[in-house]
Formats: structure tokens, sequence, C-alpha cells
């Protein structure tokens, strides 16, 4: 599992919702400088948390997220595991939506997969338990991801990382970014996400 999340008690507060909105329970990948209520921290992580939040969706294809913050209600540890794991149930859903994009050398062979989409969960679907498995055949069991901004995502091999010649590219999208998150970089290995490094 890579979350061991939240096992204090916690309090949904959303804006009103009308009746051609859908709310859904998800997790986002936030930077740490936003000073999230509730978060919890990514192991090796400086910069770097994990954020209990709803999507919104609207009829007209619109995509708005909404914190989960403290408040006089609170949810019981068994509602708060139930919750995550609808959540990274749903991001897994998000993530279906995506199609990669392949960078490739000289050779033809490929060094970075890149998902990118206005979406705002785009980079959070890395916390989806299936995310892994559409990158392993390419890249090996253990994969390293960037996640500059809220709506891209690369993906590369821990054996041979293209750092040099990506980190440039990874750092203009931090800094162009409306919804900067991390120049942090992550491994992902047997379902575990932890920070090995920044590209700063």
């Amino acid at each position: 599992m890579i979350l061991k999340f939240f096992t204090f008690f916690l309090i949904i507060s959303l804006p009103a919702l009308t009746a051609r909105e859908e709310k859904i329970p998800i997790l986002l990948v936030e930077p740490s400088f936003l000073h999230a209520s509730l978060q919890q921290k990514i192991a090796g992580a400086e910069r770097t948390v994990i954020v209990p939040a709803w999507l919104i969706k609207k009829n007209n294809g619109e995509a708005t997220v909404a914190l989960l913050e403290p408040g006089y209600q609170t949810l019981s540890e068994k509602k708060m595991h139930h919750f995550v794991e609808q959540a990274r149930s749903n991001l897994s859903a998000e993530l279906a939506k995506l199609a990669p994009k392949f960078l490739r050398d000289e050779h033809g062979v490929i060094q970075v997969a890149l998902l990118e989409s206005p979406q705002p969960v785009t980079a959070s679907t890395i916390l989806a338990p299936d995310f892994a498995a559409h990158f392993t055949r390419i890249f090996g069991p253990d994969l390293l991801i960037a996640i500059p901004s809220s709506n891209r995502v690369y993906i590369f091999s821990k054996l041979l990382p293209p750092m040099n010649s990506i980190a440039p590219e990874i750092r203009d999208d931090y800094k162009l970014s409306v919804t900067p998150i991390s120049t942090e970089f992550f491994e992902l290995s047997h379902g575990q996400l932890r920070a090995l490094g920044s590209f700063d």
C-alpha cells in the first residue's frame, strides 16, 4: 500500500453542490507550501504531501477540487479508511482516461512517458493502485516519477534515468505552471512511493 493515511479525526467541509454537480473522493499530490489543514507527508519528501479532497465534476465537463477541512463533525477511522480506498479507486478511473505520450531517443528507444491533461487530478493519478502496472512493461518494476504541475507527470526507468536531458524541462514546467507541485522526483517500487531527491 502506498498510504497509511490519517488516523486522526476529520471533517468534510464543502461548498453547496447543485443537482448538476457530482463529487467523488480523491487524494491529491500537493506542494507543502499550501499548508493544507489535513495532509500526509510522502516518505523522504521535503516539499510534497498527499491531501484528501473531493473532485467536483459539472455536467459541462469542468472539474474543480475541494479539500477536506477540520470542523465540528468528525469521521471515524473506519470511514476515513473507506474514503481513501474509494479515492484511490477513483484515481484509477481518472488514469484510465489518460493516453501516455512517449519520448524516444535517436535510436527510437522510449526514454520517458508523459501524462498530461487539463484535469486537476492528472498528477495525482500516481496514487492509483494500478499506476505502476501501466508502465512496468516498458521501464521495469522500479519507476521514477516527476510531477512538476497538477496536469503533467513524467515517468521513466530507475535503471537508466534520463536526468540530464529531462531535468531542464521539468524545472521549466514547475516554474511556469499556475498549479505547480514539486521539483522532487519519486520512486514507485512494489506499491511504495518515496522521494529520492530534487531536480533543483
